[in-house]
């Protein structure tokens, strides 16, 4: 199960922000730190939406909490590029432009992969096209 910091720190080394040896490489990403559950929170309501799936997820508080709700696949792919693009917007738009087109481009993958809503049509109409009642059937034609 993925933890919000395992997304965290994702979207970090996606961002560049790590050392060479792990770990995050300024004590500036403390901003970085408090915003992450809240967008988190945002993203997988999107996740959930393009996975086609109307079943609540549970809201993160901290980074220690586990990310759950759709598909693992799908929460790790995802949600670090939703992450870093919406934690650079203000800070480097051109990376977070490419971030947030990358996350897009997965929300569709995930979209078309999820199964459609089938529905019979309801023929609104007084009779079919095709019998005596038709007047595309008087024989004029």
């Amino acid at each position: 199960m993925a933890t919000a910091a395992n997304i965290y720190e994702s979207a970090m080394a996606l961002m560049d922000e790590m050392q060479n040896g792990g770990g995050e490489s300024t004590a500036g990403n403390a901003d970085y730190i408090r915003r992450t559950p809240a967008i988190i929170n945002l993203l997988m309501g999107e996740l959930m939406h393009a996975a086609g799936s109307a079943e609540p997820f549970i809201r993160i508080e901290k980074l220690s909490d586990i990310v759950s709700g759709t598909d693992e696949n799908y929460i790790q792919t995802a949600l670090p590029y939703g992450l870093a693009a919406l934690l650079l917007l203000d800070e480097n738009s051109a990376a977070a432009g490419f971030f947030h087109e990358r996350y897009e481009e997965i929300l569709r993958a995930i979209s078309r992969k999820s199964a459609a809503l089938v529905t019979e049509i309801k023929n609104l109409y007084a009779g079919d096209l095709c019998t005596e009642q038709s007047r595309w059937n008087s024989g004029r034609y």
